[in-house]
């Protein structure tokens, strides 16, 4: 993997992983595997972060609604337990940082549920631009805001036209990727040269 990366001028920076985090059993199976992956992982002087990604409510390649879309206060208090256990393992262990990554139909995916998990934790975000303006967020307003939790960033774009065919024919999360709902940034809708603009005001050097 070094010998492929180097030949692209490529550096790993993490790992990821995702499951549902409202689950204490599952969250164990996820501590397990990042476990694994830590023997990869650690031979990489620059990955120095595991994305945290919570399962999507709705069946990814088929759309039907599989877990609440919504969590009462007993359900989301797993979660940031969970996410906080994560964190903890990953932190004492292997001296790695976990970002949370919010995400397009999971439990944390709107501005106001990113605020929440940011209320009530101390974790950092791997904020992606193309999940938050798919749940009608604003990047460049957010990032101004709340820039101080965001270590590390994925910078992408969404087409609005395709979201409405998705909305409109009930297609899978799946299915709106692969007709390029999230997309390069002259084809969508975030404004990155904002986005930019923030970034330099703040000085983001992550």
């Amino acid at each position: 993997m070094k010998e492929e990366l180097e030949k692209r001028s490529l550096e790993l920076t993490a790992t990821t992983l995702v499951g549902d985090l409202t689950s204490s059993s599952k969250t164990e199976k996820l501590i397990a595997l990042l476990d694994d992956m830590s023997e990869l992982q650690l031979r990489f002087e620059n990955a120095k972060y595991v994305v945290l990604i919570d399962d999507c409510y709705a069946e990814f390649f088929y759309g039907e609604l599989i877990r609440p879309q919504f969590l009462n206060e007993v359900e989301w208090s797993k979660l940031i337990k969970n996410i906080i256990k994560i964190r903890d393992h990953v932190r004492t262990n292997y001296g790695l940082e976990v970002v949370f990554h919010p995400h397009a139909q999971s439990h944390v995916e709107t501005e106001e549920q990113i605020e929440k998990l940011l209320n009530d934790t101390d974790i950092n975000l791997c904020l992606d631009t193309g999940h938050l303006v798919y749940a009608d967020g604003d990047p460049a307003a957010f990032m101004h805001k709340h820039y101080q939790p965001i270590p590390y960033l994925h910078l992408k774009s969404r087409d609005l036209k395709v979201r409405e065919k998705m909305q409109r024919e009930g297609w899978s999360f799946a299915k709106a990727v692969s007709e390029d709902v999230m997309c390069e940034s002259e084809l969508g809708v975030v404004d990155m040269k904002a986005s930019m603009k923030v970034l330099e005001d703040i000085n983001f050097d992550k």
